[in-house]
């Protein structure tokens, strides 16, 4: 019988992130066979605050304190042994770091060291650098953070000297890095190149293991100052957007939260009624909470039905709605999520603005009164005095990743002749930087008729795919079949007369002509 694993663990807390790293070893092993059993990174940004304000916010120590309690509860249920946490940059320049460790330390027994630079270089060095290094030479070995830098030199094997240098990632997005640090650090390098000829840099940290990896570099292979200076200048005229997509950075590093929120399966179907169609109250006041955070918030929406979603529409930038998804949903989400797959589902049914307007259709009956422009309030049409008519987001709505432009709608003929046909086109275009798919839908209004009729119905779409820059035109085939109803005699006709042929993207973004049906 295997002898018990003793394992241990390290939390470390960064300007950008926190981190958790669980290791065990079993009598007998060496430091080298130690195996990880958990790694977690939590992106907290306590830099965003401490280097702007001086110090953190109520609201991210609420975040620190809820990130350490669950490191306490993971290290009991691998049975920690033993434990060091250390805070670095961010807490060290917070007024109100020290306080914030000794409250932890109170509500969750873990005891959090704020360390300055200069040790904070020492625990790298002692945790794997020495063993990677030749026992002959001079080194540079650079820890980028997201408060601070730590520089130490290595000389045949040993260390001589560390330094810390307030420049950082989450710094200098916050722009709180000084000018005179700047010079420190070149100053000092320039130095250090002076006084040991043929000194190598090695450099570790997040960005730095992301360069290495875009130049195409494993197993130790040097990457040159020439290839570094190239990869510098094509990613700094792009902004954080760019060059995530361009090369499919994690968007982790964004620090975007994504907040899945919504019904559960026990609020719709067959029998369950609700009087507010809203997103529930709890879990509206933590979409609430996380907006005011000032990250950007991507919703995962949850429901089985169409929800009152006016405040997320206003305040979310990104919502997706994944409906109530089968066993490969997980997959789905990510792949939209990450950019593996470019979202491209249309709105089966529409969603109100609000519950009193309700029953709402995109193919209703006209009204006695109909309204000839939503956009204003006409006092004697069909308008709601506190609502405007239109849903928020109407049936047939969808966005993608990439932007579709519809060109004009163009007609054959003017008249749909007896037992002809007519056909209705558009040019779409893609103009995004996405390849995609896009649903073109045609609808149609019969103007006057024996019965009331609806004011457009769906009559067709086109699933296209089109390459970034690629155009196509889509074409209908409207016959006297499309126009067809059931009459008062349940006699399925067509009437002759005037008829609206509608082309877009959704029932209510459309371009709309008229012909005639002989």
């Amino acid at each position: 019988m295997l002898e018990s694993k003793l394992n241990f663990a390290a939390i470390d807390i960064g300007s950008n992130a926190v981190r958790l790293l669980i290791k065990g070893i079993r009598p007998g092993e060496t430091v080298n066979e130690l195996t990880k059993c958990v790694m977690l990174r939590i992106p907290l940004r306590l830099g965003e605050d401490s280097f702007s304000d001086g110090r953190i916010s109520a609201e991210k120590q609420k975040q620190l304190m809820r990130t350490i309690r669950a490191f306490r509860l993971l290290m009991k249920v691998f049975n920690v042994v033993s434990y060091r946490a250390c805070a670095t940059s961010a807490m060290r320049d917070a007024v109100n770091g020290g306080r914030i460790a000794d409250r932890i330390y109170a509500k969750t027994g873990i005891r959090i060291e704020v360390i300055d630079g200069v040790e904070e270089a020492r625990i790298v060095y002692d945790s794997h650098i020495g063993d990677l290094l030749e026992s002959q030479g001079s080194y540079i070995y650079v820890d980028v953070g997201g408060g601070s830098t730590e520089v130490s030199l290595i000389h045949d094997g040993t260390l001589i000297s560390s330094r810390s240098y307030d420049v950082g990632t989450v710094r200098m997005l916050s722009g709180k890095v000084k000018e005179r640090t700047w010079e420190m650090l070149r100053d000092d390098m320039d130095q250090l190149k002076n006084e040991y000829p043929g000194i190598q840099i090695i450099g570790s940290g997040g960005n730095i293991n992301k360069l290495y990896s875009l130049a195409g570099k494993r197993d130790n292979a040097r990457l040159a100052v020439s290839e570094l200076r190239r990869w510098y200048d094509l990613l700094r005229p792009l902004d954080p957007e760019q060059r995530m997509e361009r090369f499919k950075l994690n968007p982790d590093r964004a620090d975007v939260i994504v907040a899945a929120v919504g019904e559960c399966a026990e609020m719709s179907g067959e029998s369950p009624s609700r009087t507010n169609l809203e997103i529930p109250d709890a879990q509206q006041d933590l979409l609430k909470a996380l907006v005011k955070t000032g990250k950007p918030v991507v919703l995962l929406l949850f429901t089985g039905r169409p929800l009152i979603l006016n405040w997320e529409s206003e305040h979310i930038p990104s919502i997706l709605n994944v409906w109530f998804g089968g066993s490969e949903t997980g997959d789905a989400v990510a792949d939209v999520l990450f950019g593996k797959a470019v979202p491209c589902g249309k709105l089966t049914t529409t969603f109100p603005r609000s519950v009193g307007q309700l029953p709402l259709f995109y193919n209703h009956l006209n009204t006695g009164r109909p309204d000839p422009d939503n956009r204003v309030f006409n006092r004697y049409a069909s308008n709601y005095l506190d609502e405007s008519n239109e849903p928020l987001y109407p049936f047939g709505y969808g966005l993608s990743y990439t932007d579709f432009v519809y060109g004009d709608l163009q007609l054959s003929s003017e008249t749909l002749p007896k037992n002809g046909n007519l056909t209705a086109s558009v040019t779409v275009t893609n103009k995004g930087n996405h390849d995609g798919y896009e649903t073109v839908q045609i609808y149609l209004r019969d103007i006057y008729a024996e019965v009331a009729r609806p004011v457009k119905e769906l009559k067709g779409f086109d699933r296209i795919f089109l390459k970034k820059g690629e155009s196509r035109e889509v074409k209908f085939v409207l016959t006297e079949d499309d126009l067809k109803f059931y009459n008062s005699g349940l006699q399925y006709i067509y009437e002759p007369g005037e008829f609206d042929v509608m082309i877009g993207t959704n029932s209510r973004d459309v371009q709309t002509k008229r012909f005639i049906a002989e």
